[in-house]
C-alpha cells in the first residue's frame, strides 16, 4: 500500500510540474532520461504509426495503462515502457542498461518511425513555453552500423492552433557519426511570439543496411532548456482608425492598413478570435441585439503578431419594437427601399427576436436553401421571395417581397 501511494503522489507531482512555466536554464521534457517506467511492456509486435502532428488510437500506447509510475523489477525487463512518451512499435524500443546518465537509456532500431513526448493525459501538446522565447533541445546519441538519423521536431501551438511545425532535417541537424561512444547534439528553436505550449518528437528513417546489419540507435538525457528570454524585437504596428457600424445583429469593421508586406489582421470579439483576413475590413454577423462587445484588430505577419492591438467598444442597436409587441415584423434590410438587391443577397435581419427562429425561404415558389449568411437567386430581375419566421408558436410571419435582382 505505501508503494502505491507513493506512486500516485510521484504522478500527480508530475502531472502538476508540467503545467507550469518553466524559468531561464530549466529544463521542462519530463522523463527525458528515460529512468521512469510503466509496467506494461511494450509490444513490440505492433507496427502501427504515431506521428508528432497527431496521436493516432491505434498507437501502441493504451490510455488506461498510464495510470502508474513504479520503480522497474529486480528482473530486468527490456520491454517496459517509459513513462511520458509515445513510441512507434515500427521502432522495436529496447530499454538498455548501457546508459549515458543515470541506470537506462533506450534503444531504438532504424525502421521509419517516430516516438515523442506527452504528459499523463496523454496529451503530446503538453509543454508549457513562452512567446519569444530561445530553447535548446539536446540529446544524446551512440550506436552501431547506422547511417546519420533522427530529425528533431518541435510543434508550437497558440491554444490548440498550430502555429509552426519546425523540423530540423538539414544534415548537419541530424546525429552524426554513429559510433559506439556517446555524442551530444544541441539545436536551438525560437518559438513564435504568440506560442504558448508545445511538443516535441523524434523521427527515425528508414536504414536499409542498419536493417539488414542489426544496426541501432541508443538515446538518452533528452532536454529542452529556455536559453534566453524573448527579445523585443517586435516591431509590428497595430492598425490604426478601427472604426464599427453596428446594427442589431450585425457589425461592420473597417481600418486604415498597416503599411508592411504580407499583412493580415486579426479580429478578435471579446477576446475570441473571429476572423483573420487581408483586408482592411470585415463584417461580424450572428450577434445579440443590444448586446455590449469589446472588439481588437491585431496586426500579423507569417506567425508574429503586433503585441498591441487596435481597440473598440460597440453595442449593437436595440430591437425597434419589444419582443411581445404586436406590431413587431422582422425584415431583412438587406433589401433596400426600392425593393432592389444583389444576386447573392445578405441574410441581415431587424427586429428578429430569436437567433434560433426556425425560418423558410422561397423564390417563386420554390423552396431553397442558404448558402451560410446568404441566399442565391437564380438570375437578374423581377423575383418574388417569401419567407416564413417561426420564432415561437404565438410568433409567426409570413412576408413576400417583390424584389428587382441587380
Amino acid at each position: 500500500m505505501t508503494q502505491r501511494l507513493y506512486s500516485l503522489l510521484v504522478l500527480i507531482l508530475c502531472g502538476f510540474s508540467l503545467q507550469t512555466f518553466a524559468q531561464l536554464g530549466q529544463n521542462i521534457l519530463p522523463n527525458g532520461g528515460f529512468e521512469s517506467y510503466r509496467t506494461a511492456p511494450i509490444d513490440v509486435s505492433s507496427t502501427r504509426a504515431a506521428t508528432t502532428a497527431e496521436v493516432s488510437e491505434n498507437d501502441n500506447e493504451n490510455p488506461d495503462d498510464g495510470s502508474e509510475e513504479e520503480n522497474p523489477p529486480a528482473d530486468f525487463d527490456p520491454y517496459l515502457k517509459p513513462q511520458f512518451w509515445y513510441i512507434n512499435a515500427s521502432l522495436f524500443p529496447q530499454r538498455t542498461k548501457d546508459a549515458h546518465g543515470g541506470e537506462y537509456a533506450m534503444k531504438f532500431y532504424p525502421n521509419g518511425g517516430s516516438f515523442f513526448s506527452r504528459d499523463a493525459e496523454f496529451n503530446p501538446y503538453h509543454l508549457r513555453v513562452k512567446g519569444g522565447a530561445t530553447y535548446r533541445l539536446t540529446y544524446w546519441y551512440k550506436g552501431q552500423h547506422a547511417k546519420n538519423n533522427v530529425i528533431a521536431t518541435i510543434d508550437w501551438l497558440q491554444g490548440s492552433r498550430q502555429l509552426k511545425k519546425d523540423e530540423r532535417k538539414a544534415a548537419a541537424d541530424l546525429a552524426t557519426n554513429i559510433s559506439e561512444t556517446w555524442q551530444k547534439r544541441e539545436l536551438v528553436f525560437e518559438a513564435p511570439r504568440q506560442a504558448d505550449h508545445a511538443g516535441v518528437g523524434f523521427y527515425l528513417e528508414y536504414d536499409g543496411e542498419a536493417q539488414a546489419n542489426g544496426g541501432f540507435i541508443q538515446m538518452d538525457d533528452i532536454s529542452l532548456v529556455m536559453i534566453a528570454e524573448p527579445s523585443s524585437s517586435n516591431t509590428l504596428q497595430p492598425p490604426t482608425d478601427l472604426k464599427a457600424k453596428a446594427q442589431q445583429r450585425e457589425i461592420a469593421l473597417s481600418w486604415l492598413p498597416v503599411a508592411q508586406a504580407g499583412v493580415q489582421y486579426e479580429v478578435r470579439v471579446n477576446g475570441e478570435l473571429k476572423a483573420t483576413t487581408s483586408e482592411t475590413q470585415c463584417f461580424l454577423s450572428r450577434l445579440n441585439y443590444n448586446t455590449s462587445y469589446e472588439i481588437t484588430v491585431n496586426t500579423r505577419v507569417g506567425v508574429e503578431t503586433s503585441e498591441k492591438a487596435a481597440r473598440i467598444a460597440v453595442r449593437t442597436q436595440p430591437l425597434d419594437r419589444g419582443v411581445n409587441d404586436q406590431t413587431r415584423i422582422p425584415q431583412l434590410y438587406s433589401i433596400r427601399e426600392n425593393g432592389t438587391c444583389p444576386r447573392r443577397l445578405p441574410l441581415y435581419w431587424r427586429d428578429l427576436a430569436e437567433v434560433s427562429a426556425q425560418i423558410t425561404y422561397e423564390i417563386d415558389d420554390q423552396v431553397v436553401q442558404p448558402d451560410g449568411d446568404f441566399l442565391v437567386f437564380p438570375s437578374a430581375g423581377e423575383h418574388v421571395l417569401r419567407v416564413v419566421v417561426v420564432e415561437s408558436p404565438e410568433r409567426e410571419w409570413t412576408l413576400e417581397y417583390v424584389v428587382q435582382v441587380d
